[in-house]
């Protein structure tokens, strides 16, 4: 019948109940006559602690050793999933990112996939196998074990797909697909049956966690067919389509854990060349006549002390206690009310606007971090519950 992707997050394989329920779930699909390809994370949190472990050592540990150590934590989820499998009478087979031929680039941490070469994956699902891949990793061109950094999993899930020119992908997590803002902070979010890539592409890159960006730009490219959907309930989830939901203002997200800095255009040279022998990304650039304004992802950056000295010592001006709010639509140039409306709402409630940016797709304003929850409630209820 065909080839099935499906992922599975560190929340869905956190305990060896839950991975006994995702294997009897895996079984059920092989029955069906689908050949299936599973992609795991880590187990819980197992990532960060591995993380925790190395800087109780340094501060800056060294960024190929700590691929080293990261990708022991999907290497155990593999192959208690593999075992699972085969104690229901399933075989299966653990490949590591490096045997399922996920060829990366060299950057550790935050590699990109270059090329993947599926062949023991063929090999296994013409066995008869179910192949159970290690997300997050994979091997350099020359020959080192890399991570694709936050999302990773997702990133090969979709890449697999494509790879393997499979059906479609089914992204598993502990919530029933995508919503309207973080159901955590927000209490009556709504579900999208479906949303288009674009849309959830600027959902990720705004700060929405249920599907990586990386993934999203695949499935975009590749037109896979892309559902997220709860692990251990049924339901159709959100499918992830070309169709955009067309009313002006589809969810409200929020980045918290940034960092940014503003500068004259006349030093804009010396910074890039800095940040590119640093190895260190931005997120955004937004510009007016005189000045340029950065933000930062903090995980991004490995050894953040030094990046802030250095700020310092040019005598750059920095932010790391503000954050972003974006309203993620359909053509919100379009609508000139908005930006009035949405700037009201925060005035009103006292809430101070640093800057903004309007897009087709995005308006997103920086704020306090401390007043970053109020902003999502206030416009959530004002743009999607009204």
């Amino acid at each position: 019948m065909g080839i099935i992707v499906q992922k599975y997050g560190g929340t869905s394989v956190s305990s060896i109940d839950k991975i006994k329920k995702i294997a009897k779930n895996i079984v059920k699909v092989k029955e069906i006559g689908h050949e299936v390809v599973v992609v795991v994370s880590a187990m819980g949190k197992t990532t960060n602690e591995l993380l925790n472990m190395a800087n109780k050592i340094t501060d800056n540990p060294d960024r190929r050793e700590l691929d080293m150590l990261l990708t022991t934590g999907e290497r155990q989820t593999i192959s208690l999933l593999s075992i699972a499998l085969k104690n229901l009478g399933q075989d299966a087979i653990s490949l590591t990112g490096s045997q399922s031929g996920i060829i990366t680039n060299t950057v550790h941490n935050k590699a990109k996939i270059l090329e993947v070469r599926p062949y023991r994956i063929e090999d296994a699902i013409n066995d008869g196998k179910v192949a159970i891949i290690a997300g997050f990793q994979g091997v350099s061109y020359l020959k080192e074990i890399t991570t694709l950094g936050r999302g990773g999993s997702d990133t090969t899930a979709l890449a697999l797909t494509a790879a393997l020119n499979a059906l479609y992908c089914e992204i598993y997590s502990d919530v029933d697909g995508v919503f309207s803002a973080n159901p955590e902070v927000v209490k009556l979010p709504q579900k999208l049956d479906e949303i288009s890539y674009d849309q959830m592409l600027a959902m990720s890159e705004n700060g929405a966690k249920i599907l990586a960006a990386d993934a999203v730009r695949f499935a975009k490219h590749y037109k896979i067919k892309l559902f997220s959907k709860n692990a251990f309930k049924s339901g159709e989830g959100t499918f992830i389509t070309d169709e955009a939901i067309m009313r002006t203002v589809v969810a409200v997200t929020s980045e918290d854990n940034i960092i940014i800095l503003t500068m004259k255009k006349k030093n804009l040279e010396r910074l890039l060349i800095w940040l590119m022998e640093a190895d260190i990304f931005y997120k955004e650039i937004w510009s007016d006549n005189d000045n340029i304004t950065f933000i930062f992802d903090r995980t991004d950056i490995q050894d953040e002390q030094y990046f802030l000295g250095w700020l310092d010592r040019c005598e750059v001006e920095y932010f790391d206690s503000r954050a972003k709010v974006s309203l993620i639509g359909n053509k919100l140039y379009e609508d000139p009310m908005l930006l009035i409306d949405s700037s009201d709402i925060l005035e009103k409630n006292n809430i101070k606007v640093y800057g903004f940016n309007l897009r087709d797709l995005t308006a997103s304003f920086v704020i306090d971090k401390s007043r970053v929850e109020d902003a999502v409630k206030l416009f959530h209820k004002e743009f999607i519950e009204k």
